[in-house]
């Protein structure tokens, strides 16, 4: 079984449940860090490994042209669809990697996902190629980096993700292509953000 196939699997057999298990994060925190790193109306914004769609409604508070989401489980799409009631809105199936849009965007964010993203140097280059000079990503978890890493290295999600760094080192996979002007690395939240080259 490939990388790509376990990690898969592993959210495929946990999505039913996603929901379920809750999340401590802070909306008001949320919500700010998005502002602090530039989200502002009528942008396309890029929602990397959207999971069960928990991100959409606080996008939708700035007013985007558009949000895709992006998942590479299809089970976690199709709940993610069912809370796309928004026309601006869609969700697709596909591996980061192998995603190639119609469009470039404005804004790219990858909220509680980066620890699944293993190879960070490719993750990077990837995330440059979908969007213009100027424009913005955001890695951004609602909990700070050690109970992250803690939840990660534990059962099968060992297998399925790498610990965060801080944000220091986190940033160097980005050296070249985007300029870091954001992070953020606190016992309630981690972040770090920048514009591309």
């Amino acid at each position: 079984m490939t990388q790509t196939e376990r990690m898969k699997c592993f959210f495929d057999e946990r999505a039913a449940h996603w929901d379920a298990r809750g999340h401590a994060d802070n909306t008001a925190l949320l919500r700010g860090i998005l502002s602090a790193a530039g989200l502002t109306k009528d942008m396309r914004i890029l929602d990397i490994a959207c999971g069960t769609g928990v991100l959409f409604p606080l996008l939708l508070e700035s007013n985007p042209e558009l949000v895709h989401g992006i998942d590479l489980s299809d089970e976690m799409v199709k709940l993610a669809r069912k809370k796309a009631d928004d026309l601006r809105i869609e969700v697709f199936a596909v591996d980061f990697y192998g995603f190639s849009p119609a469009c470039r965007y404005d804004f790219a964010v990858a909220y509680n996902a980066y620890p699944h993203f293993i190879d960070k140097k490719l993750f990077a280059k990837k995330l440059h190629a979908l969007l213009e000079k100027g424009d913005r990503f955001l890695i951004v978890h609602g909990r700070g980096r050690e109970m992250i890493n803690a939840h990660h290295n534990q059962g099968e999600a060992v297998h399925v993700s790498v610990p965060l760094r801080p944000c220091d080192e986190e940033a160097l996979a980005f050296e070249g292509l985007f300029r870091i002007d954001l992070k953020i690395d606190t016992e309630s939240c981690y972040a770090l953000s920048g514009t591309a080259l």
